[in-house]
């Protein structure tokens, strides 16, 4: 069985945004800072305590829709960070005060012009995308991929627990077949590390 894929995706280009790398590195700080405060504090309670879940609670608000790079909630959590910083005396450190414009590279798949598929040398199923499939363009995207499937289990490469999905699978020019969760016996956490894209995409790659 082959796996085929076509998908009419925008090519990357370039895609300004004055407060990006502002608000990471400033909510870092932000967040950081006071953390460490309410740590020495040893107290759940003390108000750096309840300073510190107060950026929380605001940050992780769904009225800012998650803090997506270029969105309006993206905005109002960078210029959250900064009121915050300049309230506190900290310098401003960016082109334009606290932020200083970067330039990203925005790919997207346009769903209603790509498909999916499973082939046979007898038969062709299609995959409904958005129900039963979603692309994603995280990494650069061929227009066109066709290669057979290879199942490999949980997909799990943990050496420190002496588990790997991938022993003895030869993945070149293949589509990797997984199922999510893992072992009980190998912790949440450890698993999660494993599947993180950083992780993930550099093992497979080698």
């Amino acid at each position: 069985m082959r796996f085929v894929c076509k998908r009419l995706i925008q090519p990357l280009s370039p895609r300004p945004s004055g407060r990006d790398l502002a608000i990471l590195l400033a909510t870092a700080t932000l967040l950081g800072g006071v953390f460490i405060s309410s740590t020495s504090a040893q107290d759940a309670g003390s108000d750096a305590g309840k300073r510190w879940f107060a950026h929380v609670q605001y940050l992780a608000d769904d009225r800012l829709e998650g803090r997506l790079t270029g969105t309006e909630g993206y905005r109002k959590a960078a210029q959250y960070v900064a009121d915050h910083f300049k309230r506190d005396g900290l310098e401003p450190g960016g082109t334009e005060g606290y932020f200083q414009p970067v330039k990203f590279n925005v790919q997207r798949v346009i769903a209603s012009q790509s498909k999916l598929a499973l082939k046979t040398n007898a038969s062709e199923t299609a995959i409904h995308l958005g129900e039963s499939a979603l692309l994603g363009s995280r990494l650069p995207q061929p227009k066109e991929v066709s290669a057979p499937l290879v199942f490999v289990g949980y997909a799990l490469h943990i050496p420190e627990a002496h588990y790997d999905d991938f022993a003895g699978v030869d993945l070149r020019g293949k589509v990797i077949v997984y199922i999510n969760g893992g072992p009980a016996n190998i912790s949440g956490a450890m698993k999660a590390s494993a599947r993180s894209p950083q992780e993930f995409v550099s093992f497979v790659e080698k």
